[in-house]
């Protein structure tokens, strides 16, 4: 749920963004996980939604959905928005919450550096075939959700 003021922009492309309108200091609270914003799953019980679902519905639940530490969220309000970027402004301090890492500004857009925040398999990383089945869609969503043991993790040293 986002816990600030903001407003989604819609460009043409397809590409929108969400913009703040409020300012924000370093450390601010922008969300966190509710069960009216977002639903989670485990990647099995993920995959087996979708086959419920029209190849449209598919398609439009892996857009506003994402894996962390091996948990499927699917996000059901603008949070789903924020753009990634390597100088974001947002980071996540644990799964369920969101903080600005620097002071924003009333229209700045909201980033998060989605190789720091997501899984390395999370959808956000691929890119969907056109032009395919339903099973042949699922059958790709399997491949790359149901990866066997944990998520890849680099070690500090």
């Amino acid at each position: 749920m986002l816990l600030i003021s903001t407003r989604p922009l819609f460009k043409p492309e397809g590409k929108s963004t969400l913009l703040a309108t409020q300012k924000l200091k370093k450390g601010d609270s922008v969300w966190k996980l509710t069960d009216y914003s977002t639903s989670t799953y485990w990647r099995k019980q993920f995959v087996n939604y979708c086959y419920s679902l029209d190849i449209e519905e598919i398609r439009t639940t892996l857009n506003s959905s994402y894996i962390k530490n091996g948990i499927v969220y699917q996000l059901f309000d603008d949070t789903r928005l924020i753009k990634h970027s390597m100088n974001a402004n947002l980071a996540f301090i644990s799964a369920e919450l969101i903080i600005a890492i620097e002071d924003i500004q009333e229209g700045d857009e909201l980033s998060l550096n989605y190789f720091l925040s997501f899984d390395s398999n999370s959808y956000c990383f691929w890119e969907l075939a056109q032009g395919v089945s339903k099973e042949e869609l699922i059958q790709e969503i399997k491949d790359k959700t149901l990866i066997p043991g944990r998520p890849k993790r680099k070690l500090l040293a």
